[in-house]
């Protein structure tokens, strides 16, 4: 019995070692957790980045859509000031058209032939060249006019369709950025 208990107490650890691997247990337990919580700093960390970089995209989505929105209205704005101008050279141009045709082909050479002397027949030239002149520019301002509303409806319809893209882009459901998950190592 002596002997046995010589042996166990020969095998059994010392307080010391008994301490000293305690010591190292609890160390290694206080790496592991230095570890995780490394980890769990990261992850709280990725995930303020997320939320931070959510953020700026929706705040970007919003600018593009507030930016497109005033675009639009700018360009509603423009056609509106458009067909307004339009509205109102029409009667003249139309006016002058009937005027023209009312007059017919021959009506300028018959007032240079109707002219009393050379002097007059220059300023009737005069006349009907500053007239052609007017004419000509209120036409090309007037077909000019008519071509920028039909460029701006164009532009106008791609603007809304531009607008109305961003608005359901902004309000779709965002697929969860890397669905939360720590970065692969």
């Amino acid at each position: 019995m002596i002997a046995l208990l010589l042996v166990l107490l020969l095998q059994s650890p010392s307080p010391q070692e008994r301490a000293n691997v305690r010591l190292r247990e609890l160390q290694q337990e206080s790496a592991r957790l230095a570890q995780e919580e490394r980890t769990l700093l990261n992850e709280l960390r990725r995930l303020q980045v997320d939320r931070e970089l959510r953020a700026t995209e929706l705040e970007a989505r919003t600018l593009a859509l507030d930016e497109a929105t005033a675009a639009v209205t700018a360009l509603e704005q423009q056609r509106a000031a458009l067909a307004d101008a339009i509205a109102r050279q029409q009667p003249i141009v139309r006016g002058r058209v009937v005027e023209l045709y009312k007059r017919g082909r021959a009506s300028d050479l018959r007032r240079l032939v109707d002219a009393a002397s050379a002097r007059d027949a220059m300023r009737a030239w005069r006349q009907m060249a500053a007239a052609a002149s007017r004419d000509a520019a209120r036409f090309a301002d007037h077909r000019a006019s008519l071509a920028r509303l039909a460029a701006s409806r164009g532009e106008l319809d791609a603007r809304r369709q531009q607008a109305a893209r961003q608005r359901r882009e902004a309000a779709a459901p965002r697929p969860p950025h890397a669905q939360n998950k720590p970065p692969p190592r």
